[in-house]
């Protein structure tokens, strides 16, 4: 699981390495970027779920849910589960494709969590 979360992190930091123009006109970048986004988002989703059943016997029933639970319960930054939030709800649009995907948000966020 810390694999896929540090592959996935390595990934999208290579790929905001190039110019918001270059990704957004090179597909591969852009899908490449949009599964790394997923495989963040539900890797560290997972490990929250562990973490709340196994040190405080709970459930929750969405990603934003795991994120914002972390936080109140102390284990991660409240910052940090914002910005996981805000992932959760790429993940969620890339998915569903809610609105259409939109990858400048993908790459902005990307370059955000990568610096």
């Amino acid at each position: 699981m810390f694999k896929d979360i540090q592959d996935a992190l390595d990934e999208l930091k290579a790929i905001t390495r190039f110019s918001e123009s270059d990704f957004l006109s090179n597909r591969t970048l852009r899908f490449s970027a949009r599964f790394s986004v997923i495989q963040i988002v539900e890797a560290v989703s997972d490990l929250g779920i562990a973490i709340l059943e196994k040190d405080f016997s709970e459930t929750a029933e969405s990603y934003r849910e795991v994120f914002t639970k972390l936080a109140l319960k102390g284990v991660i930054k409240s910052e940090t589960a914002e910005e996981l939030e805000k992932m959760s709800s790429l993940r969620n649009m890339i998915i569903h494709r809610y609105w259409g995907v939109d990858d400048r948000k993908i790459y902005q966020r990307g370059r955000r969590i990568c610096v």
